[in-house]
């Protein structure tokens, strides 16, 4: 928060934080649950619902430049990845009246 506060102040003082994305969540390590739980509780309704897990065809496709959406779109990261994508857009969705 001290990177983009500094940043907002000398560049862009119209920048918004979106949201926060946690990634390479290991969902069965306690220790990665206690670190969402207390991001959560700390930026409560900042992270987004979506998390990204550790995958390793995540690693492989960023080591080659490549896509995931492209080389393996079943996989979780790439499921997680899709479904941060329509979280994005139901947040920015405008309110009806």
């Amino acid at each position: 928060m001290e990177i983009f506060n500094v940043f907002k102040k000398h560049f862009n003082p119209e920048i918004v934080i979106e949201g926060i994305l946690l990634t390479m969540v290991d969902e069965k390590d306690e220790f990665s649950r206690k670190i969402i739980d207390e991001t959560r509780g700390q930026f409560n309704g900042t992270v987004f619902d979506v998390s990204i897990p550790r995958d390793k065809r995540l690693n492989r496709s960023a080591f080659l430049g490549k896509s995931l959406l492209l080389q393996d779109i079943s996989s979780p990261g790439a499921r997680s990845y899709l479904r941060l994508a329509k979280e994005i857009m139901s947040r920015n969705q405008p309110k009806e009246s």
